[in-house]
């Protein structure tokens, strides 16, 4: 049965707030430009309607040598879309989605999908753009 993003949203639990703020922090210490960081690290964590906003301007701010552009269909692990993670679409309450949930909320919104905080994650950009984030890799 296919779900729609309502569904999915109304059905997820929400994120404790000190896990979310250890995954947007590890996002953004770890994939966003050195000099923006305290920018986004006021704006995301420190909700509003300012916030949402300006999300898109996340990804000028983006660290690129920390990030690939994707191709759906995705091309990740295994073990990565079977997990968990923290999804936050800048405009409600960050949810706990699976990987296979994402990929039906995210799209068409600028949304961070974290599975690892500071390692792992993913942005939908409302234009069509995703971008998978990782530095668990040295060769990266």
């Amino acid at each position: 049965m296919i779900k729609t993003r309502t569904e999915i949203l109304q059905r997820a639990q929400c994120v404790e707030p000190e896990i979310w703020r250890q995954h947007l922090t590890g996002f953004i210490d770890a994939f966003i430009m050195k000099d923006r960081r305290d920018r986004w690290r006021f704006l995301l964590l420190n909700p509003s309607v300012k916030t949402s906003r300006t999300s898109h301007k996340l990804y000028d701010d983006f660290d690129r040598s920390k990030s690939s552009g994707l191709k759906y269909p995705f091309a990740l692990p295994t073990a990565t879309t079977v997990a968990r993670g923290v999804y936050d679409d800048l405009q409600g309450l960050p949810k706990y989605l699976t990987y296979d949930e994402a990929t039906i909320v995210a799209p068409n919104t600028d949304g961070i999908y974290s599975f690892i905080a500071g390692e792992l994650a993913m942005f939908w950009f409302h234009e069509g753009e995703v971008f998978l984030f990782d530095t668990r890799s040295s060769t990266r």
